[in-house]
Formats: C-alpha cells, sequence, structure tokens
C-alpha cells in the first residue's frame, strides 16, 4: 500500500513539475504536440476506437497534453509574429472546444474537430519548406503501417513538412482509388446499377490539391507541378469535374512557368511589384476568382506573402499583407486547407489600428460577416456578431 502511496504521489509531482515546464523554443512545443499527435493516429482514423469508453483515458489526455503545449507557449517570439500568430490563436480555441465537445460525450464531433485540427497545422506549415529534416524525431519513426491507406500516411507526411515524400504516397493514393473505383464500376454493371461518379470519394481531389498546394505555396516549382499533374488531365477513370479542374490549372501553371518569377524576399519594393501586378487586378478589376480561375496565382501569392512576413515581421507593408492574405484565403476556401481569411483581418485591425489598411480590413471583415447571413430572407446578423463589428470598430480611429 505505500508503495501504491508512494508511486501515486511520485506520479502528481512529476505531472505537477511537468505542467509548470514552459517549452523554451519552437521545436520543443511541437516535439510536446506531436508526441501526442502520433499516439492519437489511431483514435482518429478508427471511428470505433474513438468512440470506445475504455479509450477515452488516452484520447482526453493527449488533447490536454497538445491543448497545453500551446497555452503554454505564448512568450515564444514566432508564434508572435504577423505570419503565425493568426493560425496559433485559432489552433488554440480550436482545441480547447474539441476538449470541451469529447467531455460533454460529443465524441462524433470532437472527432470531426480533431481530424479538421490536421487543416490548420497545414495552413501554418505551408508557409515553411520541408525536406528530409523537416519535422521531430518522434514523427520520423511513424511508417506507412500505421494507417489504414496511402491517403492517410500521404496526409500525416503533408501536415509534417515532408512534402515531397506526402507526393509520392498522395500519387499512390490516387492510383489505387482509382483501381477501387474501377472495381465499384464493374460491381454496379454486374449488379445492374447505374454506373455514377457520385461513390468516388474525395481522396483523389484533396490529393490533387495537396500536389499544387506543394509546388506553388510551400515552393514555387511551376515546371514539377505540371509534371504530375498532366496525366490526369485527360484521364477518363478520373471524373469529368476533376479533369477539368486539373486542365484550368495547368493552363494557370504554364502562364507561371513562363514568367520567371524572381523576386526577393527582403525587399519591398519587389512585394509592391507584385502585389499591383497579380493582386491588385483581382479586386480592382472585380475578376472572377470563385470559379477558381485565379486558383494557382492566389496560392502563389499566399506563399510569396507569408514568405515576406516571416522574413520581415516588422516591415509597413504587414497590414497590407495581410489584407491580401485574407482574400487569398477567403477564395482558396476551404478546398485547399484551413480559412484563416476573417483572422487575418481582425489582426490587421486590432494590431494595426492607425495603418491605412485597417479600414480596409474593417469593411472587407465586415462585408464577410454580412454576406455570411443574407439569404433569401433577408440579412439576419446575430447580436454576437454585431457586438464584434462593433468591438473592431473602436479600434480604428475615430
Amino acid at each position: 500500500m505505500k508503495k501504491i502511496l508512494c508511486a501515486s504521489l511520485l506520479l502528481i509531482l512529476t505531472t505537477s513539475s511537468m505542467a509548470q515546464t514552459k517549452p523554451q523554443n519552437t521545436k520543443q512545443v511541437m516535439n510536446e504536440v506531436f508526441n501526442s499527435f502520433v499516439k492519437l493516429i489511431p483514435y482518429m482514423n478508427n471511428e470505433m476506437k474513438f468512440q470506445d469508453p475504455n479509450s477515452s483515458g488516452i484520447i482526453i489526455s493527449n488533447l490536454t497534453n497538445i491543448s497545453n503545449a500551446f497555452k503554454n507557449s505564448e512568450h515564444i517570439k514566432t508564434f508572435q509574429t504577423p505570419g503565425f500568430q493568426p493560425s496559433y490563436d485559432v489552433v488554440k480555441d480550436h482545441l480547447q472546444h474539441t476538449i470541451e465537445a469529447f467531455n460533454t460525450n460529443n465524441k462524433l464531433f470532437a472527432r470531426t474537430r480533431l481530424k479538421a485540427t490536421a487543416s490548420l497545422c497545414i495552413s501554418c506549415h505551408t508557409q515553411l519548406s520541408g525536406g528530409k529534416r523537416g519535422f521531430i524525431t518522434s514523427v520520423n519513426a511513424v511508417g506507412r503501417g500505421s494507417f489504414d491507406n496511402d491517403f492517410e500516411y500521404a496526409e500525416f507526411l503533408y501536415i509534417t513538412r515532408n512534402f515531397n515524400k506526402s507526393v509520392r504516397y498522395y500519387d499512390r493514393a490516387i492510383a489505387k482509388r482509382v483501381e477501387t473505383n474501377e472495381e465499384l464500376k464493374k460491381i454496379n454493371k454486374k449488379t445492374g446499377g447505374v454506373d455514377s461518379e457520385g461513390y468516388l470519394d474525395k481522396s483523389i481531389g484533396q490529393s490533387l490539391k495537396r500536389i499544387l498546394t506543394t509546388y506553388t505555396k510551400v515552393s514555387f516549382r511551376p515546371d514539377k507541378a505540371i509534371s504530375l499533374l498532366s496525366k490526369y488531365e485527360n484521364d477518363p477513370k478520373i471524373s469529368k469535374m476533376l479533369r477539368d479542374d486539373v486542365k484550368e490549372w495547368l493552363k494557370q501553371l504554364k502562364v507561371w512557368k513562363d514568367s520567371k518569377l524572381v523576386y526577393s524576399l527582403n525587399k519591398e519594393t519587389d512585394l509592391r511589384t507584385f502585389i499591383n501586378k497579380y493582386l491588385s487586378p483581382l479586386v480592382e478589376e472585380n475578376q472572377t476568382v470563385e470559379d477558381g480561375s485565379q486558383d494557382v496565382t492566389l496560392l502563389v501569392a499566399s506563399g510569396f506573402l507569408t514568405k515576406f512576413l516571416g522574413q520581415r515581421p516588422k516591415s509597413d507593408l504587414v497590414p497590407e499583407i495581410l489584407y491580401w492574405l485574407s482574400i487569398a484565403d477567403r477564395n482558396l476556401d476551404f478546398n485547399f486547407f484551413f480559412s484563416l481569411s476573417d483572422v487575418y483581418l481582425k489582426e490587421c485591425i486590432t494590431r494595426y489600428p492607425k495603418s491605412s489598411f485597417a479600414p480596409k480590413c474593417y469593411k472587407e471583415y465586415e462585408q464577410n460577416v454580412i454576406f455570411g447571413y443574407s439569404g433569401s430572407g433577408g440579412t439576419n446578423v446575430p447580436e454576437e456578431e454585431k457586438k464584434e463589428l462593433k468591438r473592431l470598430k473602436e479600434y480604428l480611429p475615430k
């Protein structure tokens, strides 16, 4: 009995000591986050395991570890920069609500939110380059055998910034899913069912978008994107909708390939030239962007702007960059990664209220809110949103 009490006391003291220890740098934070994230993978990928009451302890423990790792890292300068602060704030709030959902026995919703956390990670990690040392040691120990299929493994590699390897597995995932779809067609034909694209899952489209993002936003290599995506342009085994998307992307990629884009991340004059040439016309000329015709431009711009923020976080152009990042994210929306559009606008207003772009950011945010709550029955903005609009407007000069 004494041994048990001593062991329990030691565990409490150790846990308390660890909880009070704050990480000293970004690498330590991400080590803590991904050590717990790796342990959650079997439960994220298996609904029955996630719902099993016997799994509750390990799930809530690791969710809490991840949440605390972020909460205890507010002092780290990387997370305070304009490029990372928006996603950092969102992920903290997102994790807290995920834990609350799990604790109130809304496990299906909690699992959905946990899987959505991956998209949040991607929004942040695509600001950085990858490579063999793209992430931490503990993650490198996770192999293909930990996942049910190539797509899930590719997503994991993508989240952990092993972009080159993820592309290889996305390519495999597409090939495998195409085989599955062909088998489904044969079965459908034998059973007299109607041949339809309705049973095609989303992994093919998501894989194609990840490949495109890797060679536009993460690294500017349109030639590589063209090489990888061209084989799908006229593939009859891919749905017509996806073939049309690929054709549009290839058309845009060829323009960028010929543009010989060479800009310095250290020169504000280059940033100004880039914005004037590629982004301003989208707003000033009311060009249509929702149809995907500017997806490649927006991805390239998002990559260029976030990398500039990383290099020049104190630049006078930061408020304007946040505005354009919002425009890019809003139009790319969730098709490519978790949208931080409104968060960028709030960051522009609250951190740089005296900037000439703060009123533009407020106007854009206000329009987004009104549009979001408008429908056939008119506009019905909730009181909570009205209060938020009022709060943000108070930051602006009178």
